[in-house]
């Protein structure tokens, strides 16, 4: 793992979109628990939790969460691996508290 790098930003970021995209396609409709599992989710990151590794565990248990009805395991399998090096870079966002309230807001409205 070498040094972080915006060409890997502009790399990797594009790629997790669409195979998550890919993947959330392929998923059942959510249902009504799920939903309101990504709400308590997305509230207790805009309670303020203030720990970047707290939010980082937060942001990655919504996105399991919106995928977990996707049966395509080697997709999953795939993001999986390129979150890996998203978590490196996520670990500086997530230190942004007006970064992390932004998409906070932007998850509300979707």
């Amino acid at each position: 793992m070498g040094r972080l790098s915006r060409k890997e930003v502009l790399d990797v970021y594009p790629m997790v979109w669409a195979l998550e995209c890919l993947a959330l396609n392929s998923c059942e409709p959510p249902t009504p628990p799920r939903i309101q599992a990504l709400r308590q989710i997305n509230a207790e990151m805009a309670a303020g939790a203030t720990d970047p590794l707290r939010r980082q565990e937060l942001d990655l248990r919504w996105h399991q969460t919106l995928l977990e009805s996707c049966g395509n395991e080697r997709l999953k399998e795939f993001l999986a691996g390129l979150e890996q090096i998203v978590r490196r870079y996520e670990c500086i966002y997530m230190r942004d508290a007006a970064l992390v309230r932004r998409s906070v807001r932007a998850t509300l409205r979707s």
